[in-house]
């Protein structure tokens, strides 16, 4: 009887072990399959990580080129351009006026539109650019009332792009740019902080509005009403804001009619 007992119990912590080792086995190969995935992953990976560096070309900037910059400013830089593929070359653009582009060490390029086409065959090359910033505000006169609009537009100082011997783009291979905006001009930044400066808030709000659809000087004139103590009596608000609105109804007429509303 203790004997059969004894067996019984050997048996079962058999079973056991075996289970366990089985559990272990399993366990294991999901994470020997895990593995591999993983290593599958991080080899694919890699071989795009090499083609594509092998096939990118390269540009190096020579120059300060700020985010922002006066308008009508004289802007000069040089790109170096390393790494083309073999059987492509670049297309280099600007938004500067004027554009001088210089290629140093290609043989075949040409210049038409701001646009500067070099052909194949190239590995390397420098080119000096330079030109004029786009003018940053522009003044226009309707019935005696000056307007002036602000030029908020984005320019590229560069964009350069690979492209096969017929001049078409191949962005996966290359394409680098670097664009600017224009500052406001110094009075016009005046006028910007002389508005933000009036603490009345109903009369900020219609100084803005004069500023924004253009009346910059009638803007300033409003800012700078003050009374003693940096004050504006309530009053005087009213009457202002009722002013302007005449006159932005006398502005809303003449646009859309061409004739003054008397």
């Amino acid at each position: 009887m203790h004997r059969e007992d004894a067996v019984n119990r050997c048996q079962t912590t058999m079973h056991a072990e075996m289970g366990s080792m089985t559990k272990h086995l399993i366990r294991g190969r999901k994470k020997m399959k895990q593995w591999r995935h993983a290593s599958h992953l991080f080899l694919c990976l890699f071989i795009l990580l090499l083609l594509s560096t092998a096939h990118a070309l390269s540009v190096t900037e020579r120059g300060i080129l700020a985010r922002e910059v006066e308008g009508n400013s004289r802007i000069s830089f040089e790109l170096e351009i390393k790494e083309v593929p073999q059987g492509y070359g670049v297309k280099i653009t600007t938004d500067l006026k004027s554009p001088d582009m210089r290629p140093e060490g290609a043989e075949r390029y040409e210049f038409k539109n701001n646009t500067l086409f070099i052909y194949p065959q190239i590995e390397e090359l420098i080119v000096k650019i330079s030109g004029d910033t786009p003018q940053s505000c522009f003044e226009s006169m309707c019935r005696n009332l000056v307007f002036v609009d602000l030029n908020e537009n984005e320019y590229l100082y560069y964009r350069v792009v690979a492209i096969d011997k017929t001049g078409a783009e191949h962005k996966e291979i290359g394409e680098w740019k670097r664009a600017f905006e224009l500052k406001d001009p110094e009075r016009i930044a005046r006028v910007r902080e002389n508005i933000e400066s009036i603490e009345h808030k109903e009369l900020r709000e219609v100084a803005r509005e004069l500023f924004d659809v253009g009346l910059i000087d009638f803007a300033n004139e409003l800012a700078n009403i003050k009374m003693e103590g940096g004050g504006v009596s309530l009053p005087i608000v009213i009457i202002l804001i009722i002013t302007f609105f005449l006159i932005g109804f006398f502005i809303g007429w003449l646009i859309f009619s061409g004739s003054p509303p008397l």
